[in-house]
């Protein structure tokens, strides 16, 4: 059992006076093992509600003060470092009789807000698992299901009107069965073979409420309702074997493969805009204008002035793929072990299907993949150093990108080419039974290539080949270091800090300065007192100590931005009892 509850939270919301962000989470889980001789049988079942606030978007103002366009400060990224530089909407908030909510407030764990985000979430599910162990191997059964209701709401906006508060609905229905074999067919030859079955279920409706927009233009005032709602239906079969043979006592041949067939289907899809009120758990809307497809005809019963009612839009796509890995071990030393792989993978296609915007597919992202590394254990044991290269090459990347069908929410299409270069080390040391000391750092240089796709932004379009991918910083770094000491009879001390490095990078595919996230650190500390039989432990804590300002998620979209922050300055204690 777990539960999270509190009170009170990491934002200060100026528009009801109270702090956002009051955790409330319940979370069961069972376990259940059982076995004889020959079979094994293992059940998991879970289950828990969360009706949590969450972190809610930092909205800066983008435009000019009674003037069209947008604000200098804009490109320069300045909105974001002092979002109340600029106004929300060019001054018509003030116009309306409301000037508080013209501008961001500053701070950047302050908002203003009339729905900032929370979420009414139900989710259960569980598996279970037989083995059952023959002489020559070991046939294995899993199956699972898992059920997950979403409902949230956010301010898109991050403002005091209806101007585009967002409503989410998801009901996701998961079923899966493995079937698996593993033996060995001598000493040299180990294998495992298999069947895979999934069948997902979603039930979505997505909804936005423009009803006091700021803009003018953005929705005509007889439907100021978006919405799209729709269901999508998948199911994946995959027959799969994994091999691994010894050509001599010091090198291993490892290769496999996996044939997957992906069966996806949109129904019922309705995307456009239409009339309050809202009906129902989903948040229904009755449709008015439908934009479900680009060229479509427009008009429904709640508008007849407008015409008949497009159908709904309904499709269906089938994705094969043949996927291998081949990869060599060598252990080089009786401390050392040095590998090679190469590797294939897919992503099935698949529909973005947004409120406002036209239904549209995209294709399978497929993947060639190499890599070379090694691990070893040094000094004794007490020091493990691991080091890898590694390049990806990836053909018809799947990118959330904003685009002209989808003028108000970014949807997944295919752009191009990404192609991926890296490396990455990890060091453990452990010189003595009370330090531990693990540091890692890696390289990143990834961009587009050949792509087909330009993208909107506030500085016109702009192509994407040469562009980096989203959140993938040339450096990172990130290390722990922990030590223990008996303090007394039967207690110990402890101190721990941890910390991390990310380099500059884009949040936005587009790699333009309103894009960028600067680099930052961020230092963790802990300190506690712990029983030696595992049963107390009391701890004080402190997260980002030095209470770094970072950015972690942007979204740059045509009438507005958002932006969301690191996790501030916090200091805590927790007490800790294990029972037998």
């Amino acid at each position: 059992f777990r539960g999270d509850f509190g009170s009170g939270g990491p934002q200060k919301n100026l528009f009801t006076g109270d702090e956002h962000g009051t955790p409330d989470l319940i979370d069961l889980r069972g376990q259940l093992l059982w076995e004889n001789d020959k079979l094994t049988m293992r059940a998991l079942v879970h289950g828990g509600r969360d009706k949590s606030e969450k972190i809610a978007w930092k909205g800066p103002g983008i435009f000019n003060l009674g003037a069209p366009g947008f604000c200098p400060e804009l490109f320069t990224g300045q909105v974001t470092k002092s979002p109340s530089t600029c106004p929300k909407s060019a001054g018509f908030a003030a116009l309306n009789g409301r000037p508080e909510g013209e501008f961001e407030p500053e701070g950047k764990y302050t908002i203003n807000q009339n729905t900032p985000p929370e979420v009414d979430d139900v989710f259960y599910g569980g598996n279970i698992r037989f083995d059952y162990e023959m002489d020559w191997g070991t046939l294995s059964s899993i199956t699972a299901y898992e059920y997950f209701e979403r409902r949230a709401i956010e301010d898109s906006q991050s403002d005091i009107f209806d101007s585009t508060s967002t409503h989410y609905y998801n009901k996701m229905n998961q079923f899966s069965q493995e079937l698996r074999l593993t033996g060995q067919v001598n000493e040299k030859w180990r294998y495992v073979v298999g069947l895979f079955y999934e069948h997902d279920d979603l039930d979505q409706v997505d909804g936005s409420d423009l009803s006091e927009q700021q803009l003018p233009g953005i929705a005509p005032p007889f439907a100021d309702q978006f919405f799209a709602q729709f269901n999508t239906t998948t199911n994946s079969y995959a027959l799969f074997a994994h091999n691994e043979y010894d050509l001599t006592d010091d090198l291993t041949l490892n290769f496999g493969m996996r044939y997957t067939i992906d069966e996806i289907e949109a129904n019922d899809a309705v995307l456009g805009i239409g009339l309050l009120p809202q009906t129902g758990k989903e948040l229904f809307v009755t449709p008015c204008l439908t934009t479900t497809f680009a060229a479509g005809p427009i008009g429904s019963p709640a508008c007849p002035f407008l015409g008949p009612t497009p159908p709904a839009y309904n499709d269906s796509r089938s994705d094969e793929d043949f996927s291998w890995r081949v990869g060599l071990e060598w252990k080089a030393t009786d401390d050392t072990l040095v590998y090679g792989n190469i590797t294939t993978g897919f992503r099935s296609g698949g529909y973005s299907l947004p409120f406002a915007g036209a239904a549209t597919t995209f294709e399978p992202e497929e993947l060639l993949a190499f890599e070379l590394g090694f691990k070893s254990q040094l000094l004794n044991n007490t020091l493990q150093i691991n080091a890898s290269i590694f390049r990806y090459e990836y053909d018809q990347v799947q990118v959330n990108v904003d685009d002209p069908v989808s003028p108000l929410v970014p949807i997944t299409r295919n752009i191009g080419e990404q192609n991926t270069n890296g490396a990455e080390a990890d060091m453990t040391w452990q010189p003595t039974d009370r330090w531990i000391v693990r540091q890692a750092m890696g390289y990143l240089d990834a961009e587009f290539k050949n792509t087909i796709r330009a993208v909107s932004t506030y500085a016109g379009v702009i192509p994407l080949n040469g562009k980096r991918p989203v959140n993938a910083p040339k450096w990172t770094y990130n290390g722990v270091v922990r030590y223990e000491q008996p303090i007394s009879d039967g207690w110990n001390g402890i101190l721990m800090t941890d910390y991390r490095w990310v380099d500059d990078r884009f949040l936005e595919a587009t790699n333009q300065i309103f894009d960028k996230a600067d680099s930052y650190w961020v230092v963790n500390m802990r300190a506690a007192i712990a029983s030696q039989d595992g049963k107390w432990e009391v701890a004080v804590w402190g997260k980002n100590l030095f209470d770094e300002e970072y950015l972690t998620y942007i979204n740059n979209i045509g009438f507005f931005k958002l932006d969301i922050f690191g996790e501030q300055r916090t200091f805590g204690a927790n007490i800790r009892y294990n029972f037998e």
